[in-house]
């Protein structure tokens, strides 16, 4: 599979918007700061740009998991294989590797995807060595879902306040630390909830809805995509959260 049409779930470089992608590979940049020299597991790696990207910045392998047949054939078929990049199709609940294989584990915008989260992050401390990292993002409910029990995206399972963000991985890791990304107004999100209900029903309406909320959201159309100091105050609140935690020895 060398060939795949953008439908809004995984980010296919030239084909997803310019907006969603950069927002994307804003993460990745960030966790490139990190990656030197070390063994690295991409969760849900979806097309491989990103897993891709952290082996340029210097990873002494990158390993791709998705639990996708069409996006790891596409990633196999896309990037270059013969130097410590490889990619593998598999369940994020059941990773087929041994217990402390890796020095850093990235996953973003994965476990908003998931019914249980809990099994996930026990699956990626086990395998991670001790004293290791874990960065993932997800979106900050306060903006994409305020005060909704089903996430507005419909390929999310379950979105997360920053308290409980934080609090899920304080259960599996410690020094947990939450950045920033894409921050917004928060008056703004009356707009996405008004507009979410209207495209409810018309086809393609999610992909239309993800990247209106971009547009209207966005001021500096590039720079907002950095990765920096987690803000959630009264009048702006950063629309994903980046989290960097660690698996101490013995913990």
């Amino acid at each position: 599979m060398s060939d795949l049409q953008f439908t809004g779930e995984y980010v296919i470089p030239g084909r997803t918007p310019y907006i969603i992608y950069q927002e994307h590979i804003g993460r990745y940049i960030f966790a490139g700061a990190f990656t030197k020299n070390k063994l690295v597991l991409d969760v849900a790696c979806g097309t491989g740009y990103g897993t891709e990207y952290l082996l340029s910045r210097g990873a002494k392998m990158v390993v791709g998991l998705d639990i996708s047949a069409d996006a790891i054939n596409y990633a196999r078929s896309k990037f270059d294989r013969s130097k410590g990049l490889h990619f593998i199709r598999a369940d994020a609940a059941n990773f087929p590797f041994s217990d402390s294989s890796f020095d850093i584990i990235v996953s973003f915008e994965t476990i908003e995807h998931l019914k249980d989260q809990s099994e996930f992050l026990a699956e990626c401390k086990r395998v991670l060595k001790n004293d290791s990292l874990f960065i993932s993002s997800t979106p900050n409910k306060l903006i994409s879902s305020p005060d909704t029990e089903k996430p507005v995206n419909p390929f999310h399972i379950k979105e997360f306040y920053p308290d409980e963000f934080r609090h899920l991985l304080c259960k599996h890791f410690t020094g947990v630390t939450l950045y920033g990304q894409s921050d917004i107004t928060l008056a703004k999100t009356n707009v996405l909830t008004t507009v979410s209900s209207l495209l409810a029903n018309i086809p393609l309406g999610s992909i239309i809805r993800s990247t209106l909320r971009k547009v209207v959201f966005s001021k500096n159309m590039d720079k907002r995509y950095s990765v920096h100091k987690f803000i959630n105050v009264t009048v702006n609140a950063s629309l994903y959260m980046v989290a960097v935690a660690k698996k101490k020895a013995g913990s």
